[in-house]
């Protein structure tokens, strides 16, 4: 969702004599109050159903304006689940100007990808040949459908309108269209791009942004004169890298305003809380680096009480009905202070809609990591070394006792350690790794099945459309 510089909202609030890029504070705001709009017909007017959940981020763009990634999870009963389905939600051609003049100006005006410029152009290194790297134009479509990948490929017909830009002469039809909703690109008059996404891969891409950093410029201080006042010609300019070199941090006008006005940067739905985990005396000590000795051991004592994984087992000694529940089900029930390191009971309401995780471990810890396995598995425990506890024998490590529950023993643990891996992580060269360890380490039965099932997964960064 992009800020569309023309809103007459945002036109009539921009002074005379001045432009949108004057006034980043305008444009902020507006933008602000646009996505509440949005937010709210999404979330309480249910415009595409009832929503499970969702994530977003703004960034913004070099030239300043910002603009909204989203994604949504539908409830079950209104999620699209196949192409019969993908109609009702996206389209991609050209309206009828006719029937719908005002979606018709919206979707020339914003949704047409072309002619492509210079920037947008790719060169095949084989042939030589010049083609867009978003793929435009796409091949006409008669109905929608999914392509070998598992992706939407969105109708494109060819008795569609088409419409021939006046100025450049250049004629526009279904194959130059951005997928979009009619309801909310004829409502908000900007660039809404809407696609069905089937895979994890919509949520890496988004959090991407989220976690990539501040934006970098390149820039060169250069003196306009020499030490005898005589000006610089162009060439006998001197190159000092090292002076050159700046680590600095690159905040454009609209960027900086939205952050001084405390606007949000990232919204999600519903509330994940992570869980600690560690082994036992190995949890975090955080202390200031001009403590004393005395103070020192002040905070390494106050560390032995306030993880939230000591405080679930102190939960579970106390409060007998908390036994029942296995520790990635307790945020759903309690509720963590922080103030006091411990878990209170929710009473308003008494069951909450929170996504719990338990912080990962690498295999190459296998001690950390077949606890949290016994962790995910085990209901109530009341310690460190009532989790090693089995059958009424108490073992000598928790990879022992996970051994012993048959938790470690079949190929199902590499599976899952894998899938989860997929799902949550961005470097495709730590998924490879985390195969590599597998096979060396961990011996599956079916290593070729392993392969079989994930060969794509750790190959995403070689493999091209």
């Amino acid at each position: 969702i992009t800020c569309n510089p023309g809103w007459p909202e945002l036109v009539a609030a921009i002074p005379r004599g001045q432009s949108i890029y004057d006034r980043p504070d305008i444009s902020s705001r507006v933008f602000q109050l646009k996505v509440d709009d949005i937010m709210d017909n999404i979330i309480k007017s249910k415009c595409f159903g009832e929503v499970d959940g969702y994530i977003g981020t703004i960034e913004f763009q070099k030239r300043g304006l910002p603009h909204l990634h989203l994604i949504l999870v539908l409830s079950a009963a209104d999620r699209p689940v196949g192409p019969e389905h993908y109609d009702k939600f996206v389209c991609a051609e050209i309206p009828d100007r006719h029937v719908n003049p005002g979606l018709f100006d919206t979707v020339i005006k914003s949704m047409i990808h072309g002619p492509c410029g210079p920037k947008c152009q790719t060169q095949d290194p084989k042939t030589g040949m010049l083609w867009c790297k978003n793929g435009y134009p796409k091949a006409f479509q008669d109905e929608s459908r999914l392509n070998d990948g598992g992706y939407p490929v969105y109708r494109r017909r060819q008795t569609a309108p088409t419409y021939r830009f006046p100025v450049s002469g250049f004629v526009a039809d279904s194959r130059h269209v951005v997928p979009y909703n009619p309801y909310m690109s004829q409502k908000y008059d900007c660039h809404i791009n809407t696609e069905i996404c089937t895979t994890s891969g919509a949520v890496k891409y988004l959090c991407k942004y989220i976690t990539k950093g501040s934006s970098r410029s390149e820039f060169q201080c250069v003196s306009e004169s020499n030490a005898d006042g005589s000006a610089v010609q162009e060439n006998q300019t001197a190159v000092n890298e090292v002076a050159q070199y700046q680590n600095s941090r690159y905040v454009g006008p609209c960027e900086a305003v939205w952050r001084t006005l405390r606007f949000r940067i990232l919204m999600h739905h519903p509330t994940v809380s992570r869980l600690d985990l560690h082994l036992p005396e190995q949890q975090l000590v955080r202390f200031d680096a001009d403590m004393s000795r005395e103070q020192l051991a002040q905070a390494r004592e106050a560390s032995r009480e306030n993880t939230k994984l000591l405080a679930f087992f102190r939960l579970c000694s106390e409060d007998v009905s908390a036994r029942q529940f296995k520790y990635i089900d307790i945020p759903s029930r309690y509720v963590w202070c922080a103030k006091n390191s411990r878990w209170n009971r929710r009473t308003n309401p008494p069951f909450q809609n929170v996504v719990t995780r338990i912080y990962s471990a690498r295999i190459s810890n296998i001690e950390l990591y077949s606890l949290r396995l016994l962790l995910l598995s085990v209901q109530g425990p009341l310690s460190f070394d009532d989790l090693r506890v089995f059958e009424g024998e108490l073992h000598s490590t928790f990879q022992g006792c996970a051994l012993a529950r048959g938790i470690l023993q079949s190929d199902d643990e590499w599976d899952k350690c894998m899938d989860e891996a997929v799902a949550t992580e961005t470097s495709v060269d730590i998924i490879r790794k985390l195969f590599c360890y597998i096979l060396v380490n961990c011996t599956p039965s079916d290593p070729m099945d392993l392969w079989t099932k994930y060969r794509n997964d750790m190959a995403q960064d070689h493999i091209r459309d």
